[in-house]
């Protein structure tokens, strides 16, 4: 950080020199053994640490304060010689360990007016110091934020804004509601349901065109006459770096009048010194096509991100759902069963301002959303990977919270190949912003009970996806390579050619707060070496969730595991189910040969 001070440039050492050099300057008491002689070797002001000795200690002078800080004789005497200074210039007392008779002498000199100016002024120097650091840190925070930084925008719809209406009692409109059903109880996609509407079309146009002249003919009249919609927030994705962009500029971007072709400005480095190693990506994010006799640019890729308020509104909206919350708040005393979250640990002590987050009064204002990643591939005869990002209501019932008419959409990865390692932060971080939002507080505006709306907050909980997809969530490593709990590192046998944690050696265990350490400075590496580096050193990467303040990355212990492996080992399954993994609990990672059904 630089700061311009009339025709100079002041660098951050430059203004701590400055400012050090004002505190020598300031006058205090002088001390000295002799009173006749006086020393004008006056030692300088210690550089200021975590404490303020330039701001009076409130409590000092409390005479029931039950718990002192030890060893704080010195900042005590130096918060006295502040109390006084506009008064008497006070020297910094020698005390000896509470030896109370010391003879020395000290001359006290009165301040005069220009004295209590410069002080004053110094003051509002090192508070100036102050806000310089505080600036810095908030700088700091706004660079992390900035790397997987995305657009935004501003839409017409307004998600928060809606409610349901009442449909007409017209014979379309049932008909149209039990196609809708059908597809739901079928599964049937869109394109089925397209031709199902299609097929009603004409056949009830044959049979009565005048009853039936205003029946949709395709799914998009179809959801028009149901007032149904999804507002979906679309973003153009660079296929490279996978960068997100406003598709409103990429559309509009022009090179001497014509629609030209825009590039990705990211860059991978931004603050590596030298301009040429920062990876910039300078990939195409469109392509021309021809519309009217006219070139317009469309998008490569594009990022469907729903929004998470108007699907928690529309939830809030149908009836019996609160209801259904409310069940979450039902405790079981003295049955000492675990059958649902309900029961565990994570439920029963989420903290929230000095209290737990889930209790029977909050059941239908506190949500907790189970967050999952999973990939598919979407078309039969292509190899072609698609990622969806989704939530389920953890208050719901078991029964109930898994339909897809209950499931949260978060976003939708457009592949064609899984998003590599960090570069999945770029879809996590509008997901993440509005997971920020909903823990601060919102208001429904319009819930089946309270018409006039309701205020509720939701907390990601739970990460329920399998093994990679949850590493490259919240940025852990693999386990052939270190411990995601302690500081464990494997060791490679050459004489059995695997990787193994044996050894005598300590197991530290390693902290949330140490993980988002690590992961902080591997994002602010300069160089994919350095990254590398680090990774291998600490095991971490950084993860957009970890912007969340109650996230705990290293949650499940291997005690846990080994007591849901005693429990398993006693389950019996019908035949037809499928197997249930016996080795849960194995060596120092767990989770070994898992399938995905498992």
């Amino acid at each position: 950080m630089m700061k311009i001070c009339g025709n100079r440039m002041l660098t951050r050492k430059n203004q701590e020199n400055i400012i050090m050099a004002r505190k020598q300057k300031k006058s205090s008491i002088i001390h000295n053994e002799n009173p006749t002689e006086v020393n004008s070797n006056i030692p300088k002001k210690r550089k200021r640490d975590n404490y303020r000795t330039s701001s009076p200690n409130p409590d000092f002078f409390q005479s029931n304060n039950k718990n002192p800080e030890p060893n704080n004789n010195n900042n005590n005497n130096e918060n006295i010689h502040t109390l006084f200074s506009s008064n008497f210039r006070i020297p910094a007392l020698m005390l000896d360990n509470g030896n109370d008779n010391i003879d020395q002498d000290y001359i006290f000199q009165e301040v005069d007016e220009d004295d209590d100016n410069s002080i004053d002024q110094e003051k509002e120097n090192e508070e100036d110091d102050d806000n310089i650091e505080q600036e810095e840190e908030e700088e700091e925070d706004d660079d992390i934020r900035n790397f997987f930084a995305y657009p935004k925008i501003d839409d017409d719809d307004n998600d928060e804004e809606f409610v349901m209406e009442n449909l007409n009692d017209s014979i379309e409109t049932e008909i149209i509601l039990w196609a809708f059903k059908f597809q739901q109880r079928f599964r049937l996609p869109d394109i089925a349901l397209e031709a199902l509407i299609k097929f009603l079309n004409i056949v009830l146009t044959r049979l009565n065109k005048l009853q039936f002249k205003n029946f949709p003919k395709s799914l998009y009249m179809a959801k028009k006459m149901l007032s149904i919609f999804q507002p979906k927030m679309k973003l153009a994705v660079c296929n490279n770096c996978h960068k997100l962009h406003n598709v409103k500029n990429i559309a509009e971007y022009k090179e001497e009048g014509k629609a030209a072709i825009m590039n990705c400005l990211n860059e991978e480095f931004p603050f590596n010194p030298v301009p040429s190693r920062r990876n910039k990506c300078n990939n195409p994010l469109s392509v021309l096509k021809k519309r009217k006799g006219e070139s317009i640019a469309v998008p490569r890729m594009l990022y469907p991100k729903p929004s998470i308020r108007q699907q928690l509104s529309m939830l809030y909206q149908r009836p019996g759902f609160e209801n259904m919350l409310k069940l979450s708040g039902v405790r079981r005393e003295g049955v000492n069963l675990y059958s649902d979250i309900y029961d565990g640990k994570v439920w029963k002590t989420f903290p929230f301002d000095g209290s737990t987050f889930f209790t029977s009064e909050t059941a239908t204002t506190h949500l907790g959303l189970l967050f999952n990643l999973d990939w598919f591939q979407p078309f039969t005869y292509t190899q072609h990977s698609t990622g969806a990002i989704y939530a389920s209501v953890c208050n719901l019932p078991r029964s109930e919270r898994n339909k897809p008419e209950n499931t949260i959409y978060l976003g939708f990865l457009p592949g064609p190949k899984e998003v590599g390692l960090e570069r999945i932060n770029h879809y996590l971080a509008p997901i993440v912003d509005e997971l920020l939002d909903l823990w601060k507080g919102w208001r429904v505006p319009k819930t089946y009970q309270c018409p006039d709306g309701l205020d509720i907050k939701v907390a990601l909980i739970v990460g329920s996806s399998d093994i990679p997809a949850t590493r490259k969530l919240f940025g852990h490593g693999s386990a052939v390579m270190k411990c995601h709990r302690c500081e464990k590192r494997s060791i490679y046998s050459e004489e059995y050619k695997k990787t193994h944690y044996g050894g005598d050696h300590t197991y530290e265990i390693s902290t949330a707060e140490s993980h988002r350490k690590h992961a902080h400075e591997w994002l602010q590496c300069n160089s994919k070496s350095s990254r590398e580096d680090h990774f291998k050193e600490h095991g971490v990467r950084w993860s957009e969730l970890l912007h969340l303040p109650y996230m705990n990355p290293k949650k499940l212990s291997m005690e846990q595991l080994q007591v849901i492996q005693s429990r398993i080992d006693h389950v019996e399954l019908r035949s037809d189910i499928g197997r249930i993994s016996p080795k849960i609990a194995i060596g120092s990672e767990g989770f070994s040969n898992l399938t995905a059904d498992q």
